[in-house]
């Protein structure tokens, strides 16, 4: 995007139509109305499943890997051949879950497991996993996406994920 700056008014727009990018408020302070936040890139998205294919290759298992942004958007999908059809909305959701409470799925179990008003609100939202596989992507301190693993136990899916975010280590 080219910003400009409108010399009359001095407030800078976007090239996308020409909409200021910040304005004053009634106190005439600049109140900036958009943030710009990290996300993983679509080649480091290919990475982060290409690692995770190759650990659950080497495990002899068939599983879907999910990977999606900083906002939850899926970024990539892999449903390996031979995984079964359940684990592509398991992976999905793990990975989910991950980025949106932005701890592993199964730490954020332990977390809630306790407080059953809690871990009924979260379990009635339906998109929540609560079960190991799903790992925050972290790069620069800052949580860029997230990767969920479906189609092994929990442990597996976990050690699958875990080696798809080392592929940005």
């Amino acid at each position: 995007m080219i910003k400009t700056r409108t010399p009359s008014s001095g407030v800078e727009t976007d090239s996308l139509g020409g909409r200021p990018r910040s304005e004053d408020n009634d106190r005439g302070a600049t109140v900036k109305r958009t943030i710009s936040s990290p996300n993983i890139t679509s080649d480091a998205s290919l990475a982060v499943l290409g690692r995770a294919r190759e650990r659950a290759t080497q495990m002899d298992l068939r599983v879907t890997i999910a990977v999606v942004d900083g906002a939850a958007t899926l970024k990539a999908l892999l449903r390996m051949d031979g995984a079964s059809l359940p684990s592509v909305d398991f992976s999905q959701r793990k990975a989910y879950t991950a980025v949106a409470v932005g701890r592993a799925t199964d730490d954020f179990y332990e977390l809630v497991r306790t407080d059953e008003p809690l871990l009924q609100s979260i379990i009635s939202q339906g998109r929540f996993a609560l079960v190991a596989g799903g790992i925050p992507i972290v790069v620069d301190g800052a949580i860029v996406g997230a990767i969920g693993v479906g189609g092994g136990d929990h442990p597996q899916d976990r050690e699958i994920a875990a080696a798809g975010v080392e592929a940005l280590r």
